[in-house]
């Protein structure tokens, strides 16, 4: 019964790095307050967005966008993942055509995509 015991004891000792290792995911709908400072970052609804080097643009319906097509006034969905720093980065910006309800996501399947694959 020990041996078991101290068994359990070392295998949650071994795996705590694995298990600290897993990424935290945010996934956030604004609209653009500045895009001046882009690639480094951007400001939605004046939070500071840091940008991933290998950052995707896309717009609603998942063609390709550029930094450039990032305005001020324009709705964006950002999917920001923890960085090997531990801060969290813009790895995907959606450009949107208005604020998506809850109800409306079901017309947006990288939205319902993004948000099951980031549970």
């Amino acid at each position: 019964m020990l041996k078991i015991f101290l068994s359990g004891i070392l295998f949650l000792i071994l795996t705590q790095p694995l298990l600290a290792q897993e990424r935290e995911f945010s996934i956030y709908q604004g609209v653009i307050s500045s895009a001046e400072q882009a690639p480094e970052y951007i400001i939605i609804d004046e939070r500071k967005f840091p940008l991933a080097g290998d950052v995707k643009v896309k717009d609603y319906r998942e063609k390709d966008a550029t930094l450039s097509d990032l305005k001020p006034g324009k709705w964006v969905y950002i999917v920001s993942e923890q960085s090997s720093t531990g801060d969290l980065t813009a790895k995907r910006i959606y450009i949107l055509p208005r604020y998506i309800k809850k109800g409306e996501k079901q017309n947006y399947p990288f939205m319902k995509r993004e948000e099951e694959s980031n549970k």
